[in-house]
């Protein structure tokens, strides 16, 4: 117990102790599986939610949600969840770092949030910059043997035709 207030204690020193309003709740579909895409600040996208404190980002069933939140870009805490149609909650484990290609994660079949990250797409395809943050859901057998683009794609066909530029 001792160990976990000092643990306590020394986080509050080096990062703040106000988390509630740095911590985000993460809601998916069920059984999906691949890249979601957030893309934050926009006035025409879903209002902000929260729940005891935390900003909640519901994913819609194609993984990208526009919202009108700004999600954070200091040290925060973020929780993902799978939802079933009767609202159960399923807690994902997150990994931040690389899944080795070996026959092990191969078999694996069960869900992980992979590596969130905060990009930019621009192109001339598209009429400005987007902000966004971005991560992988869905087993690490899928991830290794997915091919990514197609997630960029789906992203970028999706702007496209929302013209997102704010």
């Amino acid at each position: 117990m001792r160990a976990l207030n000092a643990w306590a204690i020394t986080a509050c020193f080096l990062f703040g102790c106000g988390m509630a309003s740095n911590t985000e709740v993460h809601l998916l579909p069920a059984g999906f599986q691949g890249d979601v895409f957030i893309v934050p600040g926009i006035a025409a996208g879903v209002s902000p939610q929260r729940e005891n404190g935390a900003a909640v980002f519901n994913i819609p069933a194609d993984g990208i949600l526009v919202t009108q939140d700004h999600l954070s870009t200091e040290w925060n805490f973020s929780q993902f969840y799978y939802v079933r149609p009767s609202g159960e909650r399923q807690r994902l484990e997150y990994e931040p770092s690389s899944i080795p290609d070996t026959s092990s994660n191969r078999a694996n079949k069960a869900p992980v949030v992979w590596f969130k990250r905060t990009g930019t797409i621009s192109g001339i395809d598209l009429p400005c910059s987007v902000n966004f943050v971005q991560y992988y859901v869905g087993s690490r057998a899928h991830l290794l043997s997915r091919i990514p683009d197609s997630d960029e794609l789906r992203f970028r066909v999706f702007l496209k035709k929302r013209h997102l530029c704010e």
